[in-house]
Parts: structure tokens; C-alpha cells; sequence
């Protein structure tokens, strides 16, 4: 066979199996999709049928973290100001958003941001509750694998203790994450900050999420790390870390 000839099989081969490769890396990227967005729906199916104790459960939550060390110093070193625009991804009761809307004031925004349902409807009737107007607060049912905000809208994007739950349920694939820190950086302004609190270490979730890989996947979405703190926490409860990004 000519030299000619056995180049022109050899990069026929090639570009099929080159072509191959990509068909398979989409068709997987594909399935996983699919696979989150099904174990999402049976997740929301169970979280209808226990509405009422998720609500219980988000005020208890929002109780203790009223009374946590950690939540004055979280407010100090996000320094927020007046007229900022604020994300809560994965509000659950809204604990931080009625914290974040008096200090970004009305000319500021502050997005209340869960998948689930009951969540915005507790931050609601906890506003009710209390009498609160506060024209500045938006909540809204959000994707898990997508923000749904518009670019460059954000001056801070803030998670509390929604990280760790990447290693709780199975429907947190690498896909979904690389997604969702993906939209997360759309929607940032060029200077603007993603803050994540969270636990390395869970013993009631019997989990546990080491510095490196949390940042690993972080930063994997176009992000580096700019702060580190560990936060003062109560006598017997796991430790808790502030975590500061920009945008690269």
C-alpha cells in the first residue's frame, strides 16, 4: 500500500473515531441531564407530600442560625452596601434575605432564590407574618442547574450550606454543578463576589466535603478563591468556613 494511501486510512480512522468520541461525550452529557432533571421531579413529588414539615423544619433552621455565632461576623465580612444587587441561591426559609434587603436598602435587590417551592412560600408568609413590605425582595423558583438570572446583574452571589449537599443526593452530578457555577458567573458583574458558608464536615448528614475538592469544583467554574475564614461556632457543633470568589 502507497504511503499516500495508508495516510489517508489512517486520518479516515482517526476523524471517526475522533467523531465517535464526541457523539459519546454528548450523549452522556445528555443522560445525565436527563437523570437530574427525573430525580429532581421525584424530588419535588416528596417535598410537596411533607410541605408542612419542610416548613417547620426551615424555621427551626432559621431559628438557630438568629442565635449562631457565625451569623453577625458572615454579615460583617460581607460588608454589603446600599443599591447592591443580591442573590440567595438556596433561600430555604430566607433567614439571610430578610438579613440582606434593609442593609442594600430600596434602591438595592436581593433575589430570593430556592428549587423548592415551600421555601419561597415560608420566606412569604414569614413576611407576612412580620408585616414586612420590603419592595426589594424577589423569590422565585429556581433550576438546580441553572440561576435563571440575567448577565452581569449580580453584585453578590451567596450559598449557605448548599454545597455539602452535592455529596447527599445523587441528582448534584459533576454536570449539574459545572452548570450552575456556570450560570452563577453569567449573572456576576465583572467585580462581583460568589460567598459559600459551609461545613467541610457534617456528622448529622454524615458527610464530609474536604477543603480541596469543595474548591476544585468552585474553581473549576472559572473562579479563585480570594478569602478564607473559619467562623466562630457554638461549643459542640461542626465547624463552618467562609468562602470568597471572583471571577477569573
Amino acid at each position: 500500500m502507497k504511503q499516500g494511501t495508508v495516510r489517508v486510512v489512517f486520518l479516515t480512522l482517526l476523524l471517526v473515531c475522533l467523531g465517535n468520541a464526541v457523539f459519546l461525550y454528548f450523549v452522556h452529557a445528555r443522560k445525565q441531564k436527563l437523570n437530574a432533571s427525573a430525580l429532581s421531579l421525584r424530588s419535588e413529588d416528596y417535598l410537596r407530600r411533607h410541605a408542612e414539615e419542610l416548613k417547620l423544619l426551615y424555621k427551626d433552621l432559621d431559628g438557630v442560625r438568629a442565635e449562631a455565632p457565625a451569623t453577625r461576623e458572615i454579615l460583617r465580612l460581607l460588608d454589603l452596601k446600599g443599591g447592591e444587587t443580591i442573590a440567595d441561591i438556596g433561600c430555604g426559609g430566607g433567614f439571610y434575605t430578610l438579613a440582606f434587603s434593609p442593609l442594600v436598602g430600596p434602591s438595592g435587590t436581593v433575589f430570593a432564590l430556592d428549587k423548592k417551592i415551600v421555601a419561597v412560600e415560608v420566606l412569604k408568609e414569614q413576611m407576612e407574618r412580620r408585616g414586612l413590605k420590603a419592595d426589594n425582595i424577589r423569590a422565585q423558583v429556581s433550576r438546580v442547574e441553572e440561576v435563571g438570572l440575567p448577565k452581569e446583574s449580580l453584585d453578590l452571589a451567596f450559598l449557605c450550606e448548599v454545597h455539602m449537599f452535592r455529596k447527599v443526593y445523587p441528582q448534584y452530578n459533576p454536570w449539574v454543578f459545572r452548570s450552575f457555577y456556570g450560570s452563577i458567573g453569567r449573572a456576576l458583574k465583572p467585580a462581583g463576589r460568589l460567598v459559600v458558608i459551609e461545613f467541610v464536615k457534617h456528622r448529622a448528614l454524615r458527610t464530609t466535603l474536604s477543603r480541596e475538592e469543595m474548591l476544585r469544583e468552585i474553581e473549576g467554574g472559572g473562579f479563585e478563591l480570594v478569602r478564607f475564614s473559619r467562623l466562630p461556632t457554638a461549643a459542640n457543633t461542626d465547624p463552618e468556613y467562609y468562602f470568597e470568589f471572583r471571577k477569573r
